[in-house]
């Protein structure tokens, strides 16, 4: 059984930068919290056919209700930073430095990453 409801994924230029961004369904035991796993990987401009500056840039992230557990893996691996994105009552532009990381996220749905928490989601808005 699928949810009716649809997270806002916005599509912009990053998405189109030399590299990938990838999407899968969880599994059937998780499919009522989690409406997907994402990976997004910029390869090095060095390596690209065409340098391209994104220097500057922001990505806007729109409200939508949903919480995302994010994973930034810097380039040389040792680096790994997580956070919490929680509900937003506004939208946030955000510098996610996609020429020097990975970032690897579990989007939940509304309500979804409750099943997992003891604090109220409110604490992470």
């Amino acid at each position: 059984m699928s949810s009716p409801f649809v997270p806002v994924q916005a599509r912009s230029f990053i998405l189109n930068l030399p590299g990938r961004y990838n999407e899968w369904r969880p599994s059937v035991k998780l499919h009522k919290y989690v409406y997907y796993y994402w990976l997004s990987t910029i390869r090095s401009f060095q390596d690209s056919l065409s340098p391209i500056s994104i220097s500057g840039r922001k990505e806007m992230i729109a409200p939508d209700g949903c919480i995302d557990i994010v994973f930034q893996i810097g380039k040389d691996r040792a680096t790994l930073h997580g956070m919490i994105v929680g509900t937003l009552d506004r939208s946030l532009y955000v510098d996610l430095a996609y020429d020097r990381l990975h970032t690897f996220g579990i989007r939940f749905y509304p309500g979804g990453l409750q099943a997992f928490l003891r604090e109220p989601a409110d604490l992470f808005t």
